[in-house]
């Protein structure tokens, strides 16, 4: 399977910041298994990227997230930022004033180029974590990441990672464990985010372990290497760690958060990758669970106005494919259509009686001190602001005056500083792919491989 056709599918598993992308393809062929079999990938520019395209992104604030102490005591007499964590804002808020009359050559105003590779003039420095593993970071501080084998590349990714989000992704591993308020302190906010999480995955460690150890088993040599990949991420997340902790390096490693914490970065486990996963699986792919819910309206009608006409009028209500809804693509992709059910293994609950056992739901339950009424206003402020925003427009090559297909891309996960998505250039034998990642999960899952690219948008608007 080409490497980018591999990345899709787990970029499809896992699903959707401000980032916006332009792909303007002109490939016509998908290289061969032979070609795509590379020993070592190069980093040379544009290598083993698709003949005669263009490919652009831009993701603000900023690829840079690590503050540590002398950048936050810097900030505060100066109000000066570190480097990097705030060059990309200006050209993406361009994009609001700039669309009228938008012309090619005019595209660099408002994007970075995403082609593969760096230029040799815009490596600012080199990184050799570990033999077998080089990242090249750009002018933009975006990681170049080049492995002899799929693992380098994958523990060459949780380096990086970790160098640009740690303390954001020590927050999003205790936050998918439901652990949150132990890691920054107890409140309201935060115990009730660890009940809502727990409520939706529950796994104990052992169990989100066997989850990455079960991957050959379910899905063959794909599942043997993804566990590969996720053990040499979880190998490279530690391996910063371990030189943020290192007390020689003065702090300079460490993000000075972890004060205010009044904790210190402690080593991961593949569980963390799991936990990071369902907590983004939860936000952004959440639906379904409704079944009690729709059983009771099913009953509700059919005791309303009888049985046929109480199913008719439940199935106008109930989400399934519209036959008459517009779609872009000729591939059906059935949902809510199920095959031939025997009777004897329906059920349905006693009508109009309360639901009884199963497991017990609680609420946080802690006292709360009146909330300060600045924050308050800003918080209700950010609330008032459109929610839904993701788009994507693709345009098919018998539309365009060049003759080939055009993607503009535009996912949200609404705004943060640092970014909640990090971004990554990642290379290895059997992988290749530029784009966003969650931090935490190592992979490219909203950008472009070398023959196609892939987004994602939220269906709830």
């Amino acid at each position: 399977m080409p490497r980018s056709r591999w990345i899709a599918l787990v970029a499809a598993a896992i699903t959707t910041a401000g980032l916006s992308t332009v792909v303007d393809s002109r490939a016509t062929t998908t290289p061969t298994p032979a070609a795509l079999a590379h020993a070592t990938p190069s980093h040379a520019y544009r290598a083993d990227d698709y003949a005669d395209g263009r490919a652009m992104s831009i993701l603000p604030p900023g690829e840079n997230g690590l503050v540590n102490a002398t950048d936050l005591a810097q900030f505060e007499a100066t109000k000066k930022r570190p480097a990097n964590s705030q060059d990309q804002l200006h050209k993406y808020t361009s994009l609001l004033y700039g669309h009228h009359g938008l012309a090619d050559a005019q595209l660099s105003r408002y994007y970075n180029d995403e082609s593969f590779g760096v230029r040799p003039q815009d490596i600012v420095r080199t990184e050799i974590p570990e033999t077998g593993v080089t990242i090249y970071r750009d002018k933009h501080d975006i990681p170049h990441i080049y492995g002899s084998t799929d693992v380098n590349a994958a523990f060459g990714s949780g380096y990086a990672q970790a160098e640009d989000r740690l303390f954001l992704m020590d927050v999003l591993r205790h936050y998918g464990e439901g652990t949150l308020a132990s890691f920054l302190g107890s409140s309201c906010a935060f115990e009730q985010m660890d009940h809502d999480q727990l409520l939706l995955a529950p796994y104990t460690q052992k169990r989100a372990i066997a989850q990455v150890d079960n991957l050959p088993r379910e899905y063959g040599t794909q599942g043997k290497l993804a566990k590969q990949m996720i053990y040499g991420y979880v190998a490279g997340v530690n391996a910063y760690i371990d030189h943020a902790n290192d007390p020689t390096t003065l702090g300079a490693f460490l993000p000075a958060d972890y004060a205010a914490a009044e904790a210190t970065p402690s080593h991961w486990g593949v569980q963390d990758v799991v936990a990071i996963a369902g907590l983004i699986g939860g936000i952004f792919g959440k639906g379904g669970g409704s079944e009690m819910a729709n059983a009771h309206l099913l009953q509700y009608l059919r005791h309303k106005f009888g049985f046929a006409r109480g199913t008719s009028f439940f199935q106008q209500f109930r989400t399934t494919n519209d036959p008459l809804a517009p779609t872009t693509s000729s591939k059906k992709f059935p949902y809510e259509i199920p095959g031939k059910i025997r009777e004897s293994a329906r059920a349905l609950p006693d009508y109009n009686k309360p639901i009884t056992g199963g497991p017990t739901d609680t609420v946080a339950n802690c006292n709360a001190s009146a909330p300060n009424p600045t924050a308050m206003s800003i918080i209700q402020g950010i609330n008032a602001m459109p929610k839904h925003m993701s788009n994507a427009l693709l345009i098919g090559r018998g539309h365009t005056t060049a003759h080939h297909p055009v993607a503009v891309f535009g996912p949200q996960v609404s705004y943060f500083a640092p970014q909640i998505l990090s971004q990554l250039d990642l290379h290895s034998p059997h992988y290749a792919a530029e784009g966003a990642s969650f931090p935490g999960t190592g992979v490219v899952e909203l950008g472009r491989g070398e023959d196609f690219a892939w987004s994602a948008t939220s269906a709830g608007s």
